[in-house]
């Protein structure tokens, strides 16, 4: 696995140049810094006008490749997320995804949005507000019920922890290049595909399930976070703080937590947490003590 403690400081400073070949650029505003994604523009899509594209590009756009993911800060320095790669890797953006390092495609995929949902009752006497469908906002209107559910969608990119997490499953795509053969193939089984849908739906496993899980899931899970966390500390010392939404180390594990939680009852998240806690530690890991 790539150690964060070999990046040199003309890696910040000399950033690849990016092979301009029917690109679309996407900026965004995040925590006083500049994120700007370079996508690399579907062929079915070549024929749509730029400007269009860019304005409904979260619509077109179910899968892109990203060449670059660069963020910017305001003292001009820029570093781009691709260069965490492991060879022969890429960057996707797919419409709807959750993060996830894909073994068989070599890519590290993000998805697009984040959504905001809320649900209340309209008091009696009060009417009721309209439907609404745009491509930010939706409003569903229950009469009968005199209910309303909104949802409001925000780029994905701009969410605190974004990039942690990011880095997390980049970390998981260092994990798998850094097994042997037979740990690669471990990681394709078809019993780790039938303990993941296992563990999504809340299924108890059996003993030997059990097993796997402790031997090849739960070991990757703790490397990949560690390598996620050394790497955001790294950067973080050389002017590059991917989250400066999150300043302590408290608020950081806050976003570890809520990661691993994800997993569900059966991964046991508080022992994982404590795993990853003594072998690691994460004040060593960020470089501050907890606020």
């Amino acid at each position: 696995m790539s150690s964060p403690e070999k990046f040199e400081q003309s890696k910040f400073e000399k950033q690849p140049e990016v092979e301009k070949k029917e690109e679309l650029v996407v900026k965004h505003e995040r925590f006083g810094a500049e994120t700007e994604e370079t996508g690399k523009i579907p062929e079915r899509f070549l024929n749509i006008n730029k400007q269009e594209l860019k304005e409904n590009y979260f619509s077109y756009a179910d899968k892109i490749e990203i060449q670059d993911l660069r963020y910017k800060i305001k003292e001009g320095k820029a570093f781009s997320l691709n260069t965490l790669l492991p060879e022969g890797w890429k960057l996707v953006k797919k419409a709807g995804a959750e993060f996830i390092a894909d073994h068989d495609n070599k890519e590290v995929i993000y998805g697009n949005w984040y959504t905001l949902k809320r649900e209340y009752f309209v008091p009696e006497g009060k009417p009721m507000p309209e439907r609404v469908e745009d491509e930010y906002f939706f409003r569903d209107v229950y009469p009968e019920e005199k209910k309303i559910v909104e949802q409001k969608f925000f780029p994905a990119i701009s969410r605190r922890g974004f990039f942690l997490i990011l880095l997390h499953e980049i970390g998981h795509a260092h994990y798998y290049e850094g097994r042997d053969p037979i740990g690669k193939l471990a990681m394709h089984t078809i019993e780790r595909e039938e303990i993941q849908k296992k563990l999504s739906k809340n299924l108890p496993l059996s003993e030997k399930e059990e097993e796997f899980k402790k031997k090849v899931i739960i070991p990757e899970e703790r490397t990949s976070w560690a390598w996620a966390l050394r790497t955001f500390r790294k950067l973080r010392q050389q002017g590059i703080d991917l989250e400066p939404g999150l300043p302590s180390t408290k608020e950081i594990r806050k976003i570890v937590h809520a990661a691993l939680s994800t997993y569900e009852q059966n991964l046991n998240p508080e022992a994982l947490r404590v795993a990853l806690e003594t072998t690691f530690g994460l004040e060593a890991i960020t470089g501050e003590s907890e606020k």
